[in-house]
Parts: structure tokens; sequence; C-alpha cells
């Protein structure tokens, strides 16, 4: 019997993120902010939950939407959030 394939999905958010170091080696750092944290949740939607494998967020998807075919998937809930959130995703060609 074969495997299935691995489902991967890519979450894209934009806003204000911070850098932080948190160990002695120069590799030790981790972006911080609500947008990773977004970015995260949407990944684990991508392609899953939600049909698209790439999401975004509004302000994301506005800064995009000449250059790419977006699919308005309208409010959705995100685990660990209050409130909606509204989502696209890059239309397969």
């Amino acid at each position: 019997m074969p495997m299935p394939l691995p489902v991967m999905g890519w979450g894209l958010t934009t806003g204000q993120i911070t850098l932080s170091h948190y160990g002695s080696r120069s590799a030790d750092l981790a972006l911080v902010g609500d947008c990773i944290n977004l970015a995260f949740r949407l990944s684990s939607m991508a392609g899953k939950t939600l049909p698209c494998p790439i999401v975004m967020c509004r302000q994301t998807a506005s800064l995009v939407r000449q250059k790419l075919p977006l699919m308005d998937m309208g409010n959705q809930n995100i685990r660990g959030r209050s409130g909606q959130e509204h989502l696209f995703g890059i239309q397969p060609e």
C-alpha cells in the first residue's frame, strides 16, 4: 500500500516583528510577533481545512492582488485567536 504524499501549507502575513536573540550562539534567533503566530496558524490550515496550499491575510493580499490570482476565502476562524480573519489563497493555474 503506497504512503500518501505529505500535505504542505504556507501562511503569508504582513506586520511588525521582533528579531530576538535568545542563546549563546549567533544562530539562536527567533522571530516574535502577532503576524508570525498568524502565519503559523495559516500554514497549518492551508491545503488541509482550506482549499489552497498558500493562504494569506487581507493585508498581504492587498499588496499582491495585482500580481497574483487570488481566491477570496471569506472570514475564517483561526485557532488561538478571537474573532475571524479575512483570508485569501493563491489560485492554482
